[in-house]
């Protein structure tokens, strides 16, 4: 049970992100006047309908495929991007003068051993086998 909670909050925060890149480059095409490229994404949009359309109805491959590759470099990407963004607020917040560097050390500590906490009690727990 805990796998299809974790498998399912995943899916839903990717496809939230994956609207809000969306939208958000939806923006920019009228903000920065750049109406010729509509048709370019409207095309590009239906093609993914159309992918999409035809891995649910166990057609094509293409989509596996693309998640395979994806895969791979997802989990360093994440690692690094969330260090990286942990960093700049962190600081962002010693330079306002709102916090000590060992306020951010400890933050980064505590958020570190929750996330280890939950990684052993939701997800490697459950994939362990089950002794008889």
């Amino acid at each position: 049970m805990p796998l299809h909670l974790a498998y399912n909050a995943g899916r839903i925060a990717s496809y939230t992100l994956a609207g809000a890149i969306a939208g958000a480059l939806g923006g920019m095409v009228l903000y920065y006047d750049v109406l010729p490229l509509q048709p370019a994404l409207y095309v590009l949009a239906n093609l993914m309908l159309i992918l999409l359309g035809l891995y649910l109805a166990g057609w094509s491959s293409l989509v596996t495929r693309l998640e395979a590759a994806g895969r791979r470099h997802l989990a360093a990407a994440m690692l690094a991007g969330s260090l990286l963004l942990g960093f700049a607020l962190g600081m962002g917040r010693v330079a306002q003068g709102a916090h000590f560097v060992s306020h951010d050390l400890w933050s980064a500590l505590i958020c570190w051993l929750v996330v280890l906490a939950l990684y052993e009690l939701l997800l490697r727990r459950a994939s362990l086998p089950k002794a008889d």
